[in-house]
Order: structure tokens, then sequence, then C-alpha cells
């Protein structure tokens, strides 16, 4: 299954970089882009920021799934499912949706890189199918997203979060619209607060070089 899905990926790389991005944002140091997808009926996001950290502090927010509520825009539930190390592992989250939409869960498989010369870091978020019995919410089983985390300096981080997903089931083009923007620009205000009040488990992950 893991090499379906690594292939999936290979494959829908080259599309997904094809189009040209439109910027729908720029807020609070945030930046959102949007782009067409030629195969899918829905757009992809990305978001930009900078942010006042070092690599391990980001990285520890990241590993700490308790936050996920805090950060991660509209997210009601998040759990561990499986780890592997320090740097691969399945996780489960849940979506809450304005109403009449049913909220969405998504189990993901997230493996984490870094490049041994720029220091950068690399997050990838694949949804997979199984695992997690039916919750009662609509189950997306498509979405890759990423988390580029680049470190300018010392204590600066850029962060790029970018996202392709089908949210499964109806949805009016209205909510999926202000999803793209409202998910990448909240989720990364809040990466920032939370980063600031240090309300998170610090933990040292073995093999991450900082810049």
């Amino acid at each position: 299954m893991k090499y379906r899905l690594i292939i999936l990926f290979l494959l829908t790389v080259p599309t997904l970089f094809a189009q040209n991005w439109d910027q729908v944002l720029s807020k609070d140091g945030i930046t959102v882009w949007t782009r067409a997808v030629s195969w899918s009926d829905y757009k992809e996001f990305k978001g930009e920021t900078i942010i006042n950290s070092n690599l391990e502090n980001i990285i520890s927010v990241f590993d700490d799934i308790s936050t996920y509520t805090k950060w991660v825009h509209n997210c009601i539930v998040a759990e561990q499912i499986k780890r592997e190390s320090d740097f691969r592992g399945t996780r489960y989250t849940a979506i809450k949706a304005p109403w009449p939409v049913k909220d969405r869960d998504v189990v993901f498989d997230y493996t984490v890189t870094q490049n041994r010369t720029t220091k950068a870091v690399s997050l990838k978020l694949i949804a997979k199918k199984g695992i997690v019995p039916d919750r009662g919410r609509v189950r997306m089983t498509y979405m890759i997203s990423s988390y580029e985390i680049i470190p300018l300096d010392k204590s600066r981080i850029k962060v790029i979060y970018q996202s392709h997903n089908d949210p499964a089931g109806s949805v009016p083009t209205a909510i999926v619209n202000q999803t793209l923007t409202d998910t990448p620009y909240f989720t990364l205000l809040n990466l920032k607060k939370v980063i600031a009040s240090g309300k998170f488990k610090k933990t040292v992950h073995k093999g991450l070089l900082e810049y």
C-alpha cells in the first residue's frame, strides 16, 4: 500500500506543478495562493510565512499531536495511530465543517526528511484508506499535503504549507473556496501563536541538524 501511495504522489506532482499560482490573500505576514488542477474539480492551495523559531521547536510542535486542535484550522480530533520512528508514522484527524456540511476526517501517513546541506525539513502527508473504522464523519481518501520548513538563519524559519485534496461527498462550492483561503491562513497564524507561547512538548529528534 505504501508503494502505491508513493507512486500516486510521483505521478501527480508534474500535473500539480504545471499550473500557475494566483495570490488570494496577504495578511499578518502570511501569503496564500491557489491554483487549478487540470484533472480535479478542486484547487490546490499554498500558504507561506516566516516564524521566529529554530528547527527543533517547530518539529516538536508537529510531533506533539496534542497541540493539533490548537493550530490546525478547524481540527477537532487528532490521534497518533502508529509511530514507526521520530520521522514516520500514521495519524487520524477530524475537521469541523460549517453547517449543514458534515464533518470530515482523514487517516494519513507522514514522513519527515531533511536536506543535510541546506538543513531544510520536508514533512509529507498522504491520505490512506482503512486502518481506522468509520466514525460517523465523511472520510477523505485523497489528500497530498506538505510543509516545507526552511531555516533562514538560527532564529527565523520560512514555512510553506501546500495541499491538494478532495473533501469527498457533497460540499457547496462557496464553502470549498473559503476553505482554500482560511485553512492555510489560520493554520499558519495559529502555528506562529503556538510557537510563540512555548506551550508544546519540546523533544529532541536524533539526527535533526540545526541551521
